[in-house]
């Protein structure tokens, strides 16, 4: 299948890309027939994405953007390993649930990489080298998956937000990470038009996971359930 990646003309997503430090070099654009928002950096990992190995032990938490996936991350990182708390404090989270696509999403991820102790150049790289049973990270829609993960019935959880709530933790994200100087009302127009932020359309991205609520092998948690009742997530088998 032929990966396209096609200039976005809008206005609004113009003033966010120009706000925003790594997109002023790497501008959104619409990745078809994916119909999915990413920078211009994708491309140069797409064949690499889909050819990934795949574990039937791996668990892959699958969100959109700011949907509560660090929370979920530490809830799985903890119960794989025993609830070793200690453990989980001795080590970044970015390298005990490692970010497939960051390097997607991300033009200085090596450097982030290093920061963090490791010596891989990309997020899959870091993916590759994690010793299972591993816990992965991605912001991919659901068909944008690497076709391993179905071949093997690998388990996923989706987190799903309310969009409000997504919209303006994306403001606090992209201001500490992006430099952002634009606005809230600036993120909302280019939500309201399903032209950004990354991962964008949200209720495309949100789909490509529903639809597929029946396989036995995702499942569905709602970030507001998380909040309402935490401790009835210990009841997941991983």
């Amino acid at each position: 299948m032929e990966v396209k990646q096609i200039p976005i003309n809008n206005e609004d997503l113009q003033r966010f890309n120009s706000d925003c430090y790594t997109f002023k070099e790497h501008p959104l654009s619409m990745l078809e027939p994916y119909h999915q928002v990413f920078p211009s950096l994708y491309m140069d990992h797409h064949k690499s994405f889909q050819e990934a190995e795949v574990y039937e032990d791996d668990v892959w938490i699958c969100t959109f953007p700011k949907s509560g996936t660090r929370w979920m991350q530490e809830i799985v990182s903890c119960l794989r390993n025993g609830l070793d708390f200690e453990k989980a404090k001795s080590s970044p989270l970015g390298l005990r649930v490692p970010f497939f696509d960051f390097s997607a999403v991300s033009y200085n991820a090596e450097k982030i990489l290093k920061g963090y102790g490791s010596s891989c150049k990309t997020g899959a790289e870091l993916v590759n080298h994690t010793l299972r049973p591993r816990t992965i990270k991605t912001h991919l829609s659901y068909e944008m998956l690497p076709p391993k993960i179905h071949e093997k019935g690998t388990k996923m959880i989706n987190v799903i937000r309310n969009p409000r709530d997504v919209c303006v933790s994306f403001l606090n994200h992209h201001v500490l990470t992006q430099n952002y100087t634009g606005d809230l009302q600036t993120i909302a127009e280019i939500m309201l038009q399903d032209v950004g932020p990354i991962s964008a359309p949200f209720f495309t991205h949100i789909l490509s996971y529903w639809n597929q609520r029946e396989n036995p092998n995702l499942l569905i948690v709602h970030y507001e359930e998380m909040q309402k009742d935490i401790t009835g997530l210990y009841k997941i088998y991983i």
